[in-house]
């Protein structure tokens, strides 16, 4: 009975200690991702790698995550790489796989890949979590207002269910209108069905059916629009980073 009662407060005592400790972990994220919101990367990351110094239980997905969108913030392209491998390799099956697409797609906007980035916003959107699918349209938008290549678009064409499907054939004809074949844009928005239209798309679509009733033309005036202040800045300066890059 006295072995039995030591090894219930021994028990009781580590249960404690480690309640206790997750309450800290959970108060420092807390801040780190007030701070992250705030803009205040620098701050953000100091207080996530200090979490990340010592075993952090349920919280360290979630912090290795802040942790890859904060390095993108402060441009370490490499560092957030390192973060998102992590997480779609050593954590099995779990809630944040279609964020860490979203943000290795903002990584590859950063370093001018347009392409790159297309496929990890479509891989990102094909596991249809409702958190992210409207960043994920957002930023797939962007993408296509740019131009995708046509091999790329074939590649995601051979995986793709659903209205993600109507988002490559979106891309095609836009791309065809941006080689100045309006012809051939309009052949490809004939494939589309507007009842399986993802609602953010529509205006796109409207602005495509428009275009492929004019003649074809050698030049192709486009318009993106990003969100340089705010929560979203991030992305948003991502996002012009590369354009510049891809168009240089």
């Amino acid at each position: 009975m006295k072995i039995f009662f030591i090894h219930f407060i021994l028990l009781t005592t580590l249960f404690s200690q480690n309640w206790l400790q997750q309450r800290i972990i959970s108060d420092q994220f807390d801040k780190a991702l007030q701070h992250f919101d705030d803009g205040r990367f620098a701050t953000a990351d100091n207080i996530l790698q200090r979490i990340l110094s010592k075993p952090s239980g349920e919280y360290e997905l979630p912090v290795n995550l802040l942790a890859m969108k904060t390095s993108l913030a402060l441009d370490n392209l490499n560092a957030a790489k390192v973060y998102g491998k992590m997480i779609l390799t050593q954590y099995g099956q779990h809630g944040y796989i279609s964020e860490a697409f979203m943000i290795l797609g903002d990584i590859f906007i950063a370093e001018g890949d347009l392409d790159g980035a297309f496929r990890m916003y479509m891989r990102s959107r094909q596991l249809k979590d409702r958190t992210t699918i409207e960043k994920i349209d957002t930023r797939l938008i962007s993408a296509i207002q740019v131009g995708i290549s046509k091999r790329t678009i074939s590649e995601q064409k051979l995986t793709a269910m659903g209205d993600n499907e109507t988002v490559l054939n979106l891309a095609l004809s836009f791309t065809h209108l941006q080689k100045g074949d309006p012809d051939e844009c309009a052949f490809s928005l004939n494939k589309i069905d507007p009842a399986l239209i993802p609602e953010a798309y529509f205006e796109l679509y409207e602005k495509l059916l428009l275009a492929s009733y004019q003649p074809a033309t050698e030049t192709f005036t486009f318009g993106v629009v990003l969100a340089l202040t705010g929560k979203n800045a991030p992305a948003g300066k991502s996002f012009l980073k590369g354009l510049h890059q891809s168009m240089s």
